[in-house]
């Protein structure tokens, strides 16, 4: 298996674990508001537990493709003693056993929870579950800072990356669910939903938008960096479908969340625009791979 074997690797381990990483935050805070309709909280449990099983096993592949692109002896070098060894101890040992942290206790909070709402009673497991989550987020959020070019960036600069991708991320990670929530709520109570994520929306759109230009202040060092290094065109186009997606989200709030109150068919064409929406966000998780992957800062 040749370098560029092994990059092509690296590219979709690191696609996999954004899809599932997006799963597990989007869908477990979905969960939690979610009304009582049991066929969706059925749906988002099983899309959780997909998520957090097939992200924790993306993120133990990442790293045995690393350590067999570092020994380039095949195979069998994934398993390289020496290799394994140096790059455990690295800052990419400390990004996966991090990530593998946060999906266990992804997959603690889901079985947690599950128990609460069988037992309204048992606030033990409701504590457990809340605790179990943000833990998860946490150290998702703390791996970010270990790999990467975030890593040689101040402290500030690194909370805005937490930040930054916790969001987009849980953004993300909430399409899915909403859109099988147009066809199994009706119409009332998927207005009361809508309204709730719109809502929470307001308030991380304005976060996304400060911590973006945290970032691309501390990114790039002029505008001609911006416009005219790889990066920079790279970066450009995520911001814009980014862009795109905002104008999609304030399309849902001003005018098709309304009319489903008012029109029956409008569930729909919410879920047609839901649709929509999520193939822009897998482009944008894919120019996310190619921006941390394949190019860089310091190819500006």
């Amino acid at each position: 298996m040749d370098i560029s074997s092994w990059i092509i690797a690296t590219s979709i381990s690191k696609l996999v674990f954004y899809f599932c990483l997006a799963g597990v935050i989007g869908g477990g805070s979905l969960y939690c508001v979610t009304l009582s309709n049991r066929k969706l909280k059925e749906s988002i449990a099983k899309y959780i537990i997909v998520a957090a099983v097939v992200g924790f096993m993306a993120n133990v592949s990442s790293f045995y493709i690393q350590v067999g692109a570092i020994s380039e002896s095949g195979l069998t070098g994934m398993f390289d003693g020496m290799f394994v060894s140096v790059l455990w101890s690295s800052g990419l040992g400390d990004a996966v056993a991090s990530r593998a942290i946060g999906f266990i206790a992804i997959l603690i909070a889901a079985v947690a929870y599950h128990r609460h709402l069988k037992d309204k009673r048992n606030s033990t497991a409701q504590m457990v579950a809340i605790f179990t989550y943000a833990l998860s987020l946490m150290a998702f959020g703390f791996s970010f800072t270990k790999i990467g070019h975030t890593v040689e960036l101040s402290l500030l600069t690194k909370i805005a990356v937490i930040y930054h991708v916790i969001l987009v991320l849980w953004w993300m990670g909430m399409l899915w669910p909403l859109y099988k929530a147009c066809s199994l709520l009706a119409n009332r109570d998927l207005h009361t939903l809508m309204f709730r994520f719109g809502k929470s929306a307001s308030y991380a759109v304005f976060a996304l938008l400060a911590f973006g230009i945290v970032l691309a202040f501390s990114l790039f060092d002029s505008l001609e960096q911006v416009f005219f290094s790889a990066y920079g065109q790279v970066f450009l186009m995520k911001t814009a479908l980014v862009s795109g997606l905002l104008l999609i989200a304030a399309n849902h709030k001003l005018r098709l969340v309304p009319a489903l109150l008012k029109e029956p068919a409008a569930n729909r064409k919410l879920a047609n625009s839901i649709q929509f929406e999520i193939l822009i966000g897998v482009l944008v998780l894919t120019i996310t791979t190619i921006l941390t992957t394949y190019v860089g800062p310091t190819h500006a």
